[in-house]
Order: C-alpha cells, then structure tokens, then sequence
C-alpha cells in the first residue's frame, strides 16, 4: 500500500507540472503568434489565453497541494490560486448565463481575424464549468473533512475532460457547449482530475482502491478494464 501510495502522490506532483507547463507553452504561443501551440493543428479550436493561465495556476495548485503536505505556505497558495480559478470559471459562466459580454478570454492578446471561418478564442462553457469544479476541488484538497464533496467536484470534471476529449478521439461533432473545448484543453482537464484524484486517499474511492482488503483488490483489477471498455 506504502508503495501504490508514493506512486500516486508522485503522479500528482508530476501531473501539476505537467498542466501548469502546458498552460505556459500556450501563453508563449499567445505571445509569439504561433498558432500550433495555440490550437494543436490546423482546424481545432484555439486554447484561450485566459484557458491557458488557468491551466497554469491550477497546475501550480496542485503541485503545492500534493507536494507540500504539512507545510501551511503551501497549502495557502494552493488554496489562493484555486480561489482565483473558481472565479474565473465562475464569472465566465456568468457571462455566458446574464450576457456581461466581458470578453477577457484573450488577456489583452490580438487575434488576426482574415483567416476564412475565424473562430475567436474563447473559454467554453463547459470548460468554465470545469475550472469551477477543479477550483472548487483544489480548495478542499487539503483537508479530509470534506472528502465526499471533493471527489464528487473532481469526478465531475473528470468526465467532462472525457466527453470533451472522446469528441476529438472519435471526430464526432461536439454539443454545442464542448463546441469551443480545445484537443489540449479536454487532455488537460483529464490529466488534472486524475491528479487531484491521487492527493486524497484516506476516504471515498481511493480509499476503497488503496485498501489491501478483497474489495480493494477487486476495485484494482477491475479499473482498468472497466476504463477501456467505457472509452471503446
């Protein structure tokens, strides 16, 4: 169990690196106008500047939640970069709900608007939901208390990054609220959640799976092949 443990925790760090990388190699695409960074390849959707630096504090959340256990710096600023992304996600769904037309999906960024079918960069709607739930999640991730809310707000954005992510899969068409989600930003979201996922074993699910009894194993075997057969 010790091991299996280690193992998840170093899957959370890296998977906080990874993100908050990712975020950071988009805003330089942002930055220095190249578009396979920004989109992946020609014909996706854009990943937001305002997308990407909400990967990149969400990253770093995490990062300083599963790797500083017990130090209180931190956890607090974990809890303030997850603060700020659950407001992003919330005020951009508010703008999609009340019509605000806040327009700061871009950050300031110019986007050349000649290219046939322009499609602006935006954060879609299921990706503000998204970054509310893994906010929300990341700002109780530091405490068991609240450990069945948490792993419902991940679980929740796990299969939103799936959905998202299966669409560019499968190259089916999208549901008008995945209609803007980038390839990068559904990948990400999956790769965030899992991460997330691994900081708290000690209830719900994980716990189930860490354990070293019959149903623990069983949960173990079954995992992977359950996963397959969901994603065919």
């Amino acid at each position: 169990v010790r091991h299996h443990l280690t193992v998840l925790m170093r899957y959370a760090i890296s998977s906080g690196i990874f993100v908050s990388v990712i975020g950071a190699v988009v805003l330089l695409g942002w930055l220095f106008d190249i578009a396979t960074l920004k989109s992946g390849a020609s014909g996706w959707p854009k990943v937001a500047p305002l997308t990407a630096t909400c990967f990149l504090l969400s990253g770093f959340s995490l990062w300083c939640v599963a790797g500083g256990q017990g130090n209180s710096g931190r956890l607090r600023a974990s809890q303030v970069c997850a603060v700020i992304v659950a407001l992003v996600g919330l005020f951009r769904l508010g703008d999609y709900m009340f019509g605000w037309n806040l327009n700061f999906d871009t950050l300031g960024f110019r986007e050349a608007s000649n290219a046939t079918n322009f499609l602006p960069a935006q954060m879609s709607p299921m990706t503000a939901a998204n970054f509310l739930l893994v906010g929300g999640a990341l700002l109780v991730a530091g405490s068991s208390k609240f450990i069945k809310i948490f792993q419902s707000l991940v679980f929740s954005a796990a299969m939103i990054g799936c959905v998202g992510f299966l669409r560019f899969l499968y190259a089916d068409q999208p549901l008008w609220l995945f209609a803007q989600m980038a390839v990068h930003t559904a990948f990400l979201f999956v790769v965030l959640s899992v991460g997330i996922f691994c900081v708290r074993t000690d209830g719900g699910l994980m716990r189930l799976l860490m354990s070293d009894s019959a149903g623990g194993t069983l949960a173990r075997r079954l995992l992977l092949p359950t996963l397959l057969i969901t994603v065919s």
